[in-house]
């Protein structure tokens, strides 16, 4: 008999009330789990059999013991005491004998067993499966419903070799013999489009599965291999995806009756790095850290959100002039260049958060024959073709800021300085400062993980509202 174990979204994983599935190195292996008393039990002989663990027992004394090479533990019948090495390990409820069987606690795995094998077993969270090969990897699935399309956004924490199938009615990510742990946020999401999400585990199948809430829907695919993900995209047929058949990152959206505007590629700049620390925040923690973590998340948001590949100009702690970050946008032809610093004001008054635009540029269609009037920085002048872009970008941006971060304090308006790194590049370009680590209250909250999502979500909005009017002039 096979059990399928199967959870649907929003229940944390877990086998079912009647199983343990074990991962082994030729494939998985299914225990019966047996309830006594409301308990789950684990067959400890057919647990230690699969570890090749030598056992002895003596069911009249009332005791199981098994001896790696170097360790010896002792299990006594109806107990909650177990002997390890000479040490006391105390279980939640008593080990078990009935019927001629042997059963322990699931936690007996964790708490007794790792302790004496060379090769630690990975056990999911509720105790119900066991790799005896290697780790779970933990997938992080995320589903939104976004201009008409579904997104399933699939990350696993290291590399897994998945196997995309898709059909009529279904979507279904095949892992193989490799054992995944999806998180508690996995599953549960549903809208017009997805039915559903589960993951399905037994002795044959090892699969996350997501039906679809009707039949001819488009299904569209892309892997981003450097962030082990995979961005699954439901519309209706015939609506163009914004991330190619072709599985590649470079998306756009087709308007009817308008021209054409895909973007191919953001260029995201962590401000600082390396030598460059700037403002300290907290005891060996710098504006350069901050500001990287910030660019991580926002690069995130915006290639799984948007389909947009997106690079950093540093990925590391690592000092990087102003002009190779200049370069690295203009290398990759991007469609947007986006900076990210922390304010350092002298004073506490002022926390706001300001978007910024180079300073002093004359456009193209200026009368003026010159397209800068720059006279003290021996820069280049290409962000002056783009800079009406980029004031249209920062003000947006700046509304949007002001609404989440400024206290919803309108009359603050986007910025113009002489920013070095602006002026090379010819596309829409911005520096965005976060607020001012002079005030306390900041200072603890922009290196929270939670704040600094929010700031990449703040990120998303603003690009996305700039890329619809770019691609809808």
């Amino acid at each position: 008999m096979v059990w399928l174990l199967s959870y649907a979204v929003g229940a944390w994983p877990s086998a079912r009330p009647d199983s343990f599935l074990i991962h082994l190195k030729d494939g998985r292996k299914v225990l019966p789990k047996v309830i006594l008393q409301g308990r789950s039990y684990l067959p400890l002989t057919e647990f230690l059999e699969l570890l090749d663990l030598p056992y002895a027992e003596s069911a009249s004394a009332g005791y199981l013991t098994t001896s790696p090479p170097g360790h010896q533990v002792r299990f006594q019948k109806d107990r909650s005491q177990v002997q390890v090495d000479g040490s006391t390990v105390v279980l939640s409820y008593p080990v078990w004998y009935d019927g001629g069987r042997w059963l322990v606690p699931p936690e007996t795995v964790s708490r007794v067993l790792n302790r004496i094998l060379p090769r630690k077993i990975d056990v999911s969270d509720g105790d119900s499966r066991f790799n005896l090969v290697g780790n779970f990897v933990p997938v992080s699935i995320k589903g939104s419903h976004v201009e008409q399309s579904s997104r399933i956004v699939i990350q696993f924490a290291s590399p897994v070799d998945a196997e995309i199938q898709t059909g009529p009615s279904r979507i279904v990510v095949a892992f193989g013999s490799q054992g995944v742990e999806p998180s508690q946020d996995a599953l549960g999401y549903k809208d017009a489009y997805v039915r559903g999400v589960s993951f399905e585990e037994s002795e044959t199948q090892n699969q996350l599965s997501i039906d679809l809430a009707q039949s001819g829907l488009q299904t569209k695919v892309t892997h981003f291999a450097a962030q082990n993900t995979y961005l699954l995209e439901v519309l209706p047929s015939g609506q163009p995806a914004l991330v190619s058949s072709e599985g590649g990152l470079f998306g756009g959206r087709w308007v009817p009756g308008r021209k054409r505007m895909p973007w191919r590629h953001i260029t995201i700049d962590p401000g600082h790095g390396g030598q460059d620390r700037g403002a300290e925040i907290k005891p060996d923690v710098f504006e350069k850290d901050v500001t990287l973590a910030i660019a991580q998340k926002v690069r995130w948001v915006l290639q799984t959100r948007l389909g947009v590949n997106s690079s950093l100009t540093r990925t590391g702690d690592e000092t990087v002039s102003l002009e190779k970050r200049a370069l690295t946008a203009n290398t990759n032809q991007s469609d947007l260049f986006l900076s990210i610093h922390i304010g350092n004001w002298s004073h506490d008054r002022d926390s706001k958060s300001y978007v910024y635009v180079a300073k002093g540029l004359v456009q193209p269609d200026d009368p003026s024959p010159a397209l800068s009037r720059v006279r003290f920085l021996p820069w280049t002048s290409a962000q002056a073709v783009a800079l009406g872009s980029s004031i249209r970008l920062a003000g947006l941006f700046q509304g949007i800021l002001n609404r989440e971060l400024n206290a919803g304090d309108m009359s603050a308006g986007y910025r113009e300085a002489p920013l070095l790194v602006l002026y090379p590049v010819p596309m829409p370009a911005v520096l965005v400062e976060l607020g001012n680590v002079r005030e306390p209250k900041f200072r603890e909250t922009v290196t929270d993980d939670a704040f600094q999502n929010r700031v990449a979500n703040i990120f998303l909005a603003a690009v996305s509202q700039f890329r619809t009017v770019q691609e809808n002039p």
